[in-house]
Formats: structure tokens, sequence, C-alpha cells
């Protein structure tokens, strides 16, 4: 329904993860839903996850293939400043987060795609995390800027480990 009816199209691993965080919305309703319940219950389970991280602000800057990131963070309300490098802007955010003490993980599947077109496009990125552990966790964000959609995906999925 997610695609069809707004076309979010979740990567085949993140269905795995969210059909049974809706099932059991679904079960607890005791009665089928709207294409636009599952939606909501799809943004509110990734997208509107906002404790402990919350982006506040990011900027890049790339230099002979090095890409150098700075966020502003809030973490539990609480301002948080952070800065890494990397081949890439999400290298550069994963290597920041190590450096303040966060535990290591990687980001071993990312995808993003347009979901609207036009002057007011708006792009939507998952990306799963990986904890040092093994376990995996994916997130979602949603922006107009494609490289802050994948920004709020990162911490999407931190906020829900």
């Amino acid at each position: 329904m997610l695609e069809s009816e707004f076309g979010i199209e979740l990567p085949k691993d993140m269905q795995r993860e969210f059909g049974p965080i809706a099932n059991d919305e679904v079960d607890k309703l005791g009665r089928e839903v709207s294409g636009a319940e599952l939606k909501k219950m799809f943004w509110r389970e990734y997208v509107e996850r906002a404790m402990p991280w919350q982006l506040e602000g990011f900027e890049t800057e790339s230099k002979n293939g090095v890409v150098r990131c700075r966020a502003k963070l809030m973490r539990d309300g609480q301002p948080v400043k952070l800065s890494g490098e990397g081949n890439g802007p999400l290298a550069a955010l994963v290597h920041g987060f190590g450096k303040i003490g966060v535990p290591r993980f990687e980001l071993p599947i990312t995808a993003s795609t347009p979901w609207s077109s036009g002057e007011e496009a708006v792009a939507i990125a998952y990306i799963q995390i990986k904890h040092a552990d093994g376990k995996t966790r994916w997130g979602a964000g949603v922006d107009t800027n494609i490289e802050l959609a994948s920004v709020r995906a990162v911490l999407s999925a931190l906020n829900r480990s």
C-alpha cells in the first residue's frame, strides 16, 4: 500500500523489519487499515523519531576526495557539535559519531529516491546501520535535500537502536 498509494518504495530488508511492526499495530486495532494509516505508522516509527538525536544543522566541504562534515545536533535536548571526515558525507558523519564516543557502526545499505518532483521536490532516504555486535536497524529520512534526507535517516536508525 505504501508504494501503490504514496510512492514509498521500501528496500526488501526494511519491509521485513517494518512488516511485523505494522502487523502488531494492526492486530491491536483489530481491523484492516487504510493506506493513510499505514503511512502514519511508518512515519511514526521511522521519520518522526526525534530522540535522542535531532538534526539542527549539517554542512560539508570536499577537497581532494576527502569530505569533511560539521553537524549541529541535539542529544536528549543537549547541543552536540560533531565533525568528521570520509570519502563522502555519510562516511564523514559516521566518523564524527565515533569521535564523540558513539559506539562504532557502519552503513551496509543505503538507498534514496525522489519522492516528488518539480521545484518542491522531496527525497526519501532509507539507511540500515549495523552495530559492532552485528545488530542492524533501519532508519528513514525525508528532506528537500537528498544529503540531508540521508543524514536524517542515519539519525532515525540511531534513534531506533
